[in-house]
């Protein structure tokens, strides 16, 4: 029998650098989405559980409906300001990880945990854990332990794809996955934009004017009419 579906790789991807990283954090995940032609926004099922804010290197986990025997593997090998990513089917039938586990992970300094599937032991999550936590909710079923699974191999989590190293984002709005090889450059261009929204609300507060000349080149364009 083949390997596919049933291996754990060392990460050996590139890393960002850490004060990209640190701008990126500082970065509303909206701007970070649309810098990237809004095509690497996690869909809107993904939701924070806390009011942590995240930004870290994915630690990629893909595992089947319900089960997560990998992702107990793959706890002990988390490091500090890990992002774990669970590629779990987007399944509710049962929840995936819960307090034992986080906790658990809780000391390995790690900086998040998205699990596209369910969680339980919200209360812990919510007024305890010391890091965010995004899932699409919570369900008190707890999961099998039978594999098969992968580590550290691309997922598709959230209608987009992930890869190792890639840089996971996440604030009250949801997430975005920043590819590790375009960090700098989303870095710069995210920075830019939120330089010029603050003189647009400047403008906003200081003068009542929120200027946008397109508005009205559009409404020409597609021959809007006043009544």
């Amino acid at each position: 029998m083949g390997t596919v579906g049933n291996r754990t790789r060392v990460n050996t991807t590139i890393s960002a650098k850490e004060e990209t990283v640190q701008r990126l954090a500082k970065a509303p995940v909206a701007n970070i989405g649309d810098v990237m032609q809004r095509l690497y926004s996690f869909d809107a099922g993904l939701v924070p559980l806390n009011s942590h804010r995240l930004c870290g290197p994915a630690f990629t986990i893909r595992v089947p409906t319900g089960d997560n025997l990998y992702l107990h593997h793959a706890m002990d090998m988390l490091s500090t300001g890990e992002v774990l990513v669970v590629a779990a089917e987007g399944s509710s039938r049962r929840a995936i990880t819960g307090e034992l586990m986080l906790q658990y992970m809780a000391t390995k300094n790690i900086g998040g945990v998205v699990v596209d599937g369910y969680v339980r032991d919200l209360d812990y999550i919510k007024t305890t854990c010391p890091y965010p936590v995004y899932a699409r909710g919570t369900n008190p079923n707890g999961p099998y332990k039978n594999g098969p699974g992968e580590i550290n191999y691309p997922v598709a989590i959230g209608g987009v794809v992930v890869n190792p190293g890639d840089i996971i984002v996440g604030d009250v709005d949801g997430l975005a996955v920043v590819p590790v090889a375009e960090a700098e450059a989303v870095a710069n261009e995210v920075e830019a934009v939120m330089a010029k929204e603050a003189s647009i609300i400047e403008n906003i507060t200081t003068k009542s004017e929120f200027n946008r000349p397109w508005v009205a080149e559009q409404m020409s364009r597609i021959g809007a009419v006043h009544i």
